[in-house]
């Protein structure tokens, strides 16, 4: 929360604008690649960050003893806020790039079709249904390699198998896990009910 400013220290401000606020212009215009706006209010900010940190600041044998503003002397601070500033704006612009992205596909994507969820379903259903009945060392290939997005090397190192068999294995087991999915279910037709009397 900003905090009102005694007089002097605003003539003090005032005093530092007038000697250093051009050459601060220059370098924020460095930092925006030439954006004059962006600049300016990169400048102001700094500007208000040393009205509020002042009297630390003055306590810091930053002026003479007539406390008059000794040219130069803040340079290096103002342009260290400055850069500061800068980097918090770009950060804040990447974490509101990234929210608006996720809103986007969160609220604007269209919901999915109700039919495509069924088919992933099955499908899904499918390949566990398949995982399930491979043999042991199969299942455990298969499980670490899909399920768990492990690599070969570490599948090897975890079963003690060489990295050979480990390719073999997901080789034969991404096969099976095709063939199920794409293998499409017997229809069966609902039993009609038997009518009184009939065998």
């Amino acid at each position: 929360m900003s905090r009102r400013i005694s007089e002097q220290t605003a003539h003090e401000i005032s005093t530092l604008w007038d000697c250093e606020a051009m050459l601060l212009l220059r370098y924020a215009m460095v930092l925006t690649g030439g954006a004059q706006p962006a600049a300016e209010d990169l400048v102001q900010r700094v500007f208000m960050a040393a009205a509020q940190q002042w009297e630390s600041l003055a306590t810091a044998s930053a002026f003479t003893t007539a406390r008059k503003i000794e040219a130069g002397r803040y340079r290096a601070w103002l342009r260290r806020v400055c850069r500061n500033l800068w980097i918090d704006d770009i950060r804040r612009s990447q974490r509101l790039k990234q929210l608006g992205a996720e809103l986007a596909r969160d609220y604007l994507s269209p919901p999915p079709d109700p039919a495509d969820v069924i088919l992933a379903r099955d499908a899904l259903e499918r390949c566990w249904t398949a995982i399930r009945g491979f043999p042991e060392r199969r299942r455990q290939v298969a499980l670490l390699y899909f399920a768990e997005q492990r690599s070969t090397a570490q599948i090897s190192e975890l079963l003690g198998i060489e990295p050979s068999g480990v390719r073999k294995h997901i080789a034969l087991a991404r096969a099976a896990l095709r063939n199920a999915v794409s293998t499409p279910r017997p229809i069966t037709e609902p039993a009609t009910p038997r009518r009184e009397g009939q065998l």
